[in-house]
């Protein structure tokens, strides 16, 4: 597969489609979680700035570059803990269910990744090793990744995974919307995926990434949140 997208701004497209993926996923969620019309409004603002600004953020700590936040990149995890952060701000001053606010964000996150994860793909950022076997990528114009170069399709792997972790935290959020087990599971099923794909990225250098390092802390909170919920089931 040949890609060029040169005169096309992809990335900024499918960046904007995950905001609004976003946007519609609040809401929808927010009805389920019952919450009133305006309260959604402002908490899916403050969900936006803090996503913005942690992704910038944490690029910016990553890349030990922090000369300019409006021309940093983003940071799938940045945005992640930025988002927490506003939600725990937003709980403290609106008075909400800090439950129900995580019960919103947290499952929309893997459906965000993949969409804005296109974009990488498409873009030619965060691109994989070189490879010649089944589904190989090369670019034709690529911002970052080497031209007409064979490589893993490393983006768009974890695009079609967390499309499909999104699909089965629906099918569980429909037979448990108050369930807080599902917050684990998203933890648990997106970093552990991010942890294994990330090995696949041509900026891998055998050694623990700080992505992967963030990756094993989301996976072990993931599991603590599902074995809690276990134990107060039994009793």
């Amino acid at each position: 597969m040949v890609i060029n997208f040169e005169n096309i701004p992809i990335y900024s497209i499918c960046f904007l489609l995950s905001l609004v993926t976003t946007c519609i996923f609040t809401g929808w969620f927010g009805r389920i979680q019952k919450l009133d019309k305006n309260i959604i409004v402002c908490f899916l603002t403050y969900e936006l700035i803090g996503i913005l600004l942690g992704a910038k953020i944490l690029n910016m700590i990553q890349n030990n570059n922090y000369s300019s936040i409006y021309y940093a990149g983003f940071s799938s995890y940045g945005g992640v803990i930025g988002g927490i952060i506003f939600i725990l701000l937003f709980s403290k001053l609106y008075k909400c269910s800090l439950k129900k606010l995580f019960l919103i964000f947290i499952p929309i996150l893997p459906l965000m990744y993949a969409v804005s994860k296109l974009g990488c793909f498409f873009n030619g950022c965060c691109y994989g090793v070189e490879y010649n076997g089944f589904m190989n990528v090369s670019y034709d114009y690529a911002v970052g990744a080497p031209i007409h170069t064979n490589l893993f399709p490393v983006q768009l792997f974890e695009s079609l995974v967390n499309f499909v972790i999104f699909l089965y935290i629906i099918f569980v959020y429909k037979r448990n919307k108050e369930n807080i087990s599902i917050i684990g599971k998203v933890f648990v099923l997106c970093g552990f995926s991010k942890l294994v794909l990330e090995n696949y990225r041509a900026s891998w250098d055998g050694t623990f990434s700080s992505s992967q390092i963030i990756s094993l802390l989301f996976i072990i909170i993931g599991f603590i949140i599902i074995i809690t919920r276990r134990k107060d089931e039994k009793k």
